[in-house]
């Protein structure tokens, strides 16, 4: 009768934990391309009025996700804010907040629709500057399959400014460059964010250039920074909408003695070893031929450690 009972409670808690397995795996669900933007800090940046920009495909991939996107918002203008193609368990709330991610704008968050059907917020803005959404689920429980959703923004009242934006980045590392300097033939300039807005820190934002209000037409598009090569493009910029040309910068690599393609440790390895060397035959630990000194290797390890350069290449 013991083992009856002792075989029942064994197979019984056999499937309990194939049970809980089972449902462990399958909440396991695919995030979206913009996670993890679950605070406004890290929110996905949404370019308005560009045909380069698509409206963006988020999910509620596990429990309580949220979702954040970050816009710039020109004064005096109405913006359509708009979930869109939601799927058939997807039920989404808007909310909008003010420059600083924290004052919401509205008097209550914006759910007028049921389940699968589009939720529409338009805004009038009286001042510029980055505003944030916050889209979550009404039901925090439900997430996983079919709560796919695509957010979208559209000016809807007169014609937009024509703008010029883009993400800098180094071409080898794929990192976004601060503090680029960006212009125009046209005498318009910019430099690249450090991710900073009305005290706010925007992960999204790093590396972003905005040139506003740019005449239409041809124009040579330009970025430089110090101990990168400068970059120029000839760009056509079209009358009344945002174009979106990310840059990609190409580091000067006179200090890749190890010919690698970049400057990493091996660089300062070699220097030392070349000038360690010579500084036997010459008794000179300052140069090698003329080419490499203890200047260089100290610029390599600053670099190597991503720390300012004190010298220039």
């Amino acid at each position: 009768m013991n083992k009856l009972v002792i075989c029942a409670y064994t197979l019984m808690t056999c499937i309990l934990l194939n049970i809980y397995c089972f449902s462990i795996f399958a909440e396991t669900y695919t995030e979206d391309q913009y996670e993890n933007d679950n605070n406004y800090t890290k929110a996905s940046f949404f370019i308005v009025n560009s045909k380069q920009q698509m409206p963006q495909i988020h999910n509620f991939h596990n429990k309580g996700d949220v979702d954040w996107v970050l816009f710039y918002g020109f004064a005096n203008k109405i913006y359509e804010i708009s979930a869109i193609d939601l799927a058939n368990r997807c039920d989404v709330v808007l909310e909008l907040y003010d420059t600083d991610g924290k004052t919401m704008m509205l008097e209550k968050p914006v759910d007028t629709q049921a389940t699968e059907q589009p939720e529409v917020l338009p805004y009038y803005f009286d001042k510029q500057g980055l505003y944030h959404i916050k889209i979550y689920h009404y039901d925090m429980n439900i997430f996983g399959d079919n709560t796919d959703y695509k957010i979208d923004i559209q000016i809807k009242d007169g014609d937009m400014p024509t703008d010029i934006t883009g993400v800098i980045t180094d071409a080898i590392s794929g990192k976004r460059m601060p503090n680029v300097f960006v212009s125009t033939d046209k005498g318009r300039e910019d430099y690249s964010s450090a991710g900073m807005s009305n005290g706010v820190f925007h992960e999204a934002f790093v590396g972003r250039y905005y040139i506003m209000d740019h005449e239409p037409g041809s124009t040579v598009l330009s970025a430089s920074h110090q101990n990168y090569s400068v970059f120029s493009s000839v760009i056509d910029i079209r009358e009344v909408e945002t174009i979106r040309f990310d840059i990609q910068m190409i580091p000067d690599l006179l200090l890749d003695f190890s010919k690698n393609s970049r400057i990493d440790l091996e660089d300062a390895l070699y220097a030392l070893t070349k000038v360690t060397a010579e500084s036997f035959k010459k008794k000179d630990t300052i140069f090698f031929n003329n080419s490499i000194s203890l200047k260089d290797i100290i610029l390599i390890l600053q670099l190597v450690c991503d720390k300012q350069p004190k010298y220039r290449l």
